[in-house]
């Protein structure tokens, strides 16, 4: 190899035998190793250092060590290089050990205001509430159980009914009264006096609970339950300290003021709460006209006003007051079952929404519609089709229906409902598709008929409609509601 070469390594299956069996020479990730130290100690030095020479490089089991400088391992102000350590674990390990650290400090802090008066530990307290919540959220030993109740009792003592309901409010977060009833069995194994100052805290603390706080106390049953339960177990058991019949009767009582706030406690209405109440305002309404008066078809009213039609909602449970208010609740809200997407349509086109959006959602809208000829067409005697003819794409350049296959798409169906306005939604024609035939369809044609008559020239040139379709199909609607009828 010559002079300023750099060396090639190789895979251990294309070297010597030799040279593999050689343990002299370390396996190839050891080569590779040194190779990158050295390719890293003939690099050009940074500013300031050049006279400084480089320190290896070192790569063992995830840490890397070198001499390029960094901004946690080289000061500012200070160029020269030193060794960069990065290792992820240590990093975990002593966030977790500042975190207990900071828990004992305010530990410490604690047992400093076990000796202060009620009104002094609350004012403290509320000043680190963020501190004594992350307290009471960690978890705790029986001693640090032990604090933070003595802690409550000063609390529960006080008079700063604001503060100390916010502290008792903090001190109900589940992970702490979660592991009362087992604190409460813990301190059964101690001596007579630690369990029953812990047992008398958790009875004040209960206390205060339900005479401040009633519908958090009403959801603490079964923590409350599952301490008087273990004291019954404590006191019936050999083993474990005596119980005073006093402190029994103290748990039962709050068992039985718990139960009785959970069944008189105010229950927020549901949705299906208040929607089965304002139903049930909605059927004693009267109808302000008779159903048969009302048109199947929409009307301009229907369509344009934003504002929804007189409806009461379909009797579920129980029955109608009489076949009259059954046939007139069916028949608005059968009506109002396809109306409903034309008004929003409009709506939305009033509103100035793009067209595209709107064909997206309940209706379909064809610009540049033009009427052309009434068409009858007969076969002996039947009618094969009968109708206003009409184009609705009168431009020549236009690939909209292009790709469109007419045989089978659901555009047109016959007996479709269609909307028509030349004037902006001012005045309004309603027909249905009377044919679609596939030799009109391929012509972007179709015939229509009209619901109801009307006064406007149609048939002029110059005259261009916008036509909306409505995706519900109405023919199903028109044939049920004749039998209202």
């Amino acid at each position: 190899m010559e002079e300023g070469e750099k060396p090639k390594i190789l895979p251990p299956a294309k070297r010597p035998r030799a040279e593999r069996n050689n343990s002299s020479a370390g396996s190839w990730k050891t080569q590779a190793a040194a190779l990158a130290a050295r390719n890293l100690n003939t690099s050009t030095p940074w500013s300031g250092a050049s006279s400084r020479p480089h320190q290896s490089t070192r790569i063992s089991g995830g840490l890397v060590t070198g001499s390029m400088p960094s901004s946690r391992s080289v000061p500012r102000g200070d160029s020269r290089g030193k060794q960069t350590t990065l290792n992820y674990g240590n990093d975990v390990r002593k966030h977790k050990f500042q975190k207990a650290k900071q828990g004992k400090n305010f530990a410490e802090t604690l047992q400093e205001l076990v000796d202060l008066q009620s009104f002094q530990v609350v004012k403290q307290l509320a000043e680190r509430s963020d501190q004594w919540d992350a307290f009471v959220k960690s978890e705790l030993n029986l001693s640090d159980f032990q604090l933070v109740l003595r802690i409550i009792r000063k609390v529960c003592e006080s008079d700063f009914d604001q503060h100390k309901a916010m502290l008792v409010n903090q001190t109900c977060h589940p992970d702490f009264m979660n592991c009362v009833p087992t604190m409460l069995l813990n301190g059964s194994m101690k001596d007579h006096s630690t369990f029953t100052q812990v047992a008398e805290n958790i009875a004040l603390f209960f206390t205060t609970l339900v005479e401040m706080l009633p519908i958090t106390a009403a959801g603490l049953k079964k923590t409350v339950e599952c301490c008087f339960v273990s004291l019954n177990g404590i006191s019936s058991s050999q083993d474990c300290v005596q119980v005073a019949p006093e402190l029994l009767q103290k748990y039962q009582g709050l068992v039985g003021h718990v139960e009785a706030l959970q069944v008189n406690a105010p229950k927020k209405p549901t949705w299906h709460d208040r929607r089965m109440e304002q139903v049930e305002k909605m059927k004693y309404e009267q109808p302000p006209n008779d159903f048969r008066e009302i048109s199947i078809y929409p009307t301009f009213e229907d369509v344009v006003n934003p504002q929804r039609p007189f409806l009461r909602p379909n009797v579920i449970n129980g029955p109608y007051f009489d076949v009259e208010h059954n046939l007139d609740t069916q028949y608005r809200l059968l009506r109002e079952d396809f109306v409903r997407p034309l008004r929003e349509g409009v709506q939305d086109i009033l509103k100035g929404t793009d067209s595209k959006k709107c064909e997206s959602l309940s209706v379909r809208v064809y610009n540049d519609v033009q009427f052309i000829k009434y068409v009858r067409e007969i076969e002996g005697t039947r009618v094969l089709n009968e109708g206003t003819l009409l184009c609705f794409d009168t431009s020549t350049n236009s690939r909209r229906f292009q790709r469109t296959n007419w045989e089978q798409t659901k555009k047109f169906m016959h007996g479709a409902l269609l909307c028509f306005t030349r004037n902006c939604f001012q005045t309004l024609l309603f027909a249905t598709v009377s044919s679609r035939d596939v030799k009109f369809l391929r012509q972007k044609q179709i015939l229509v008929t009209f619901c109801e008559k009307y006064d406007e020239n149609i048939y002029d040139k110059n005259a261009k409609y916008t036509m909306i379709e409505s995706e519900v199909f109405f023919d199903p609607y028109n044939q049920v509601s004749e039998e209202f009828e």
